[in-house]
């Protein structure tokens, strides 16, 4: 079922249990965001008090260890038991100082540093301490106190002073303080702080109040850089929110400092943040209840008051508009109003509502029995205009299917006309271009006469010049001839040449050695004669192409000369037959110049009767425009006509009809 579907009732208890039900979810986001926050700052704040107080606590045990080496570096029994080498009585005396002081431990060395005695480990002595910074102070004759490593003790707060025998010299030291590393102490700081603390030697924990699995987390180590920077690196303290081994804290880092001020180790102190988050929890369930029970009571409540107050006078109401609407149409029945809330305010509208309704009813019964005459006498009316109407539109109709046909015989004269007069125009335009194109082709036929002209005179020309080129071949082929006697007449002189190197050099091996120079000369000379030899068979073989291409040349010039002698011939013969069409040419654009002055004038004579023909058509179209209008008016008007009686018809039935549901009320 759709909200919209619901009764009131159903809709306002629906509205009223979700705002409980948005109610209860803001006040618990609400719960958890702002306790949340109050106790943030809470814990946070209760964290460095507690962090405040820890180092009043760490600093009250410095003063009370530096007040106890006051007290003991010139006291009589110890020095007594000292010189005496006396280990027995030292202890009783340490022992007796770490009761009254409640200190955790008492050492006193010579002025070597070698421990003489360890009250509270007296089995262990010999050893040296002199590292320490206590006891190199003490050995210079000062106080100290810190915080510092030991041999035995592994992290403590170590007041240091030199020991001095009756005429203040120094012959030994003593030391003692509070022991840091054990369970005892940080156990101790819980029980008065109410936190959880840990003591830092650098950053691995060597005793702390926070148990895993039922374990101490000593020996692990500080996870937090930005910590270590601050609190060992700067030397100040650090609070904030840490996570340590996935559980959430608010914490406090406070920086533990030797004899020199320099910070050696970290004092933790940290409230579990999970506390926070179980507190909220509770106090969110225990809210939800508490809102759950006074929510539904109040939800029940508010519905009981809604129905008593509103919905039944609602229904009242309604049984009221129920009755008019599908009973009788009383309009003279009222609500009775006894207050004067929205809803009584509601009660009297409606009664003045119904009142005016009631008046208006009577009104519309009125005026329909007048509409209902008026509209039959309007009827009446309408009927006889319609007929009248309707034959004068018969009589326009026929005057304008005349008008029409008139209109439509001018029109196709119009159009003959005009396309006669395209026809005549056309054959003007093409007559014109058929005499420009005798005149183009008439001056085409005259260039083409004169470059025939020109065209015989080159080949003429041509046919001259392949006469000189020929006697010149003849002249070329007598000459290589010629070349060839010549090169046989050399090639014999080389044979001679030869002949005469070949005798000499014989000559030269009968004289012995006095012909060998005669002998060198003889045979360079027979190697010139067969170099020409060689150089006269080329020249003669190149020779002999040179006459074959002169040949061939001549063969070919001749051949040329002939086709020269046919050219000449046939372009004389195209000389006579350009000026026989030229002729022609000149008597058909004298024929052609006749014909386009009678087209000229008919065209004159056609443009005036389709001038005429277009000026009757125009008439003609304004004639029929304007009976068409009187017609369209006309049909319009019986149209209206018969709509106006058809309306008027109507108007009657719609009287009768209001007047029969206006009856329905009661008035």
């Amino acid at each position: 079922m759709k909200f919209r579907d619901l009764t009131i009732a159903k809709k306002f208890s629906l509205i009223v249990i979700v705002f409980m039900v948005v109610f209860i979810l803001i006040m618990s986001i609400s719960l958890r965001v702002v306790v949340g926050f109050v106790l943030d700052r809470y814990f946070a704040g209760e964290v460095r008090e507690k962090a405040a107080l820890a180092t009043s606590n760490i600093e009250s045990m410095r003063n009370t260890a530096l007040a106890a080496t006051e007290w003991f570096q010139n006291s009589p029994r110890l020095l007594r038991a000292f010189q005496a080498n006396d280990r027995d009585a030292a202890v009783k005396v340490g022992k007796t100082a770490m009761k009254s002081f409640n200190l955790d431990y008492f050492v006193v060395t010579d002025k070597t540093g070698t421990v003489f005695v360890r009250a509270h480990s007296p089995e262990k002595f010999g050893d040296s301490i002199s590292n320490q910074a206590n006891i190199k102070k003490a050995f210079d004759g000062q106080r100290s106190v810190g915080i510092e490593e030991g041999t035995v003790v592994k992290y403590s707060i170590r007041a240091g002073a030199p020991l001095m025998d009756e005429g203040g010299r120094i012959v030994g030291a003593i030391s003692m303080g509070y022991v840091l590393s054990n369970d005892s102490f940080v156990d101790g700081q819980k029980k008065i702080l109410g936190c959880d603390t840990t003591v830092f030697y650098g950053t691995e924990r060597i005793s702390t109040s926070l148990i895993r699995d039922g374990k101490r987390l000593t020996g692990t180590q500080l996870e937090h850089q930005k910590i270590i920077d601050t609190v060992l690196g700067e030397g100040k303290e650090y609070y904030g929110d840490a996570t340590i081994l996935g559980k959430l804290y608010h914490t406090a880092y406070l920086p533990l400092r030797d004899v020199n001020g320099k910070a050696t180790g970290i004092f933790f102190v940290g409230k579990d943040a999970d506390v926070i988050n179980d507190l909220i929890w509770n106090l969110r369930i225990f809210m939800l209840i508490i809102l759950a029970l006074t929510g539904t009571g109040f939800v029940a409540l508010i519905i009981k008051s809604v129905r008593t107050l509103i919905l039944r006078r609602i229904e009242k109401t309604t049984a009221m508009l129920k009755d008019i609407a599908g009973g009788e149409g009383d309009l003279t029945a009222r609500i009775e109003s006894n207050s004067n809330d929205e809803i009584g305010e509601l009660g009297d509208n409606f009664n003045t509502f119904t009142a005016k309704i009631q008046g208006v009813v009577r009104d519309i019964i009125g005026i329909a029995q007048n509409l209902a005459a008026a509209s039959e006498e309007l009827s009446a009316s309408t009927m006889n205009f319609s007929e009248s109407a309707q034959g004068q539109a018969a009589s326009v109709e026929q005057v304008n299917a005349t008008t029409e046909e008139l209109a439509a015989g001018m029109e196709h004269i119009a159009t003959s006309t005009t396309a006669e007069f395209k026809n005549v125009n056309t054959l003007a335009e093409r007559m014109s271009a058929l005499s420009s194109s005798i005149e183009r082709m008439g001056r085409i036929i005259g260039d083409a006469t004169t470059l025939t002209g020109e065209m015989s005179g080159h080949a003429r020309a041509g046919s001259e010049s392949l006469g000189l080129m020929d006697s010149s071949m003849q002249t070329i082929t007598e000459s290589s001839q010629k070349v060839s006697s010549i090169l046989e007449i050399i090639n014999n002189i080389s044979d001679q040449i030869n002949l005469l190197a070949l005798n000499a050099a014989i000559e030269s091996a009968r004289a012995g050695e006095a012909g060998r120079g005669f002998a060198v000369v003889a045979d360079e000379i027979s190697k010139l004669a067969d170099q020409t030899a060689r150089s006269l068979k080329e020249i003669g073989a190149l020779i002999k192409v040179n006459s074959d291409e002169i040949t061939r040349g001549h063969q070919n010039v001749d051949t040329t000369g002939h086709t020269m002698r046919l050219i000449i011939d046939s372009m004389s013969s195209i000389s006579g037959m350009m000026d026989g069409i030229s002729a022609s040419m000149r008597e058909q654009l004298e024929a052609n110049e006749g014909m386009r002055r009678i087209v000229d004038d008919v065209r004159s004579r056609t443009e005036e009767i389709k001038n005429a023909t277009g000026e009757h058509l125009r008439a003609t179209d304004e004639i029929v425009k304007s009976s068409g209008y009187i017609n369209e008016k006309t049909q319009t008007i019986a149209s209206g006509a018969e709509e106006l009686a058809s309306t008027a018809e109507e108007i009657t039935g719609m009287a009768e009809t209001l007047r029969m549901k206006v009856d329905f009320f009661k008035v």
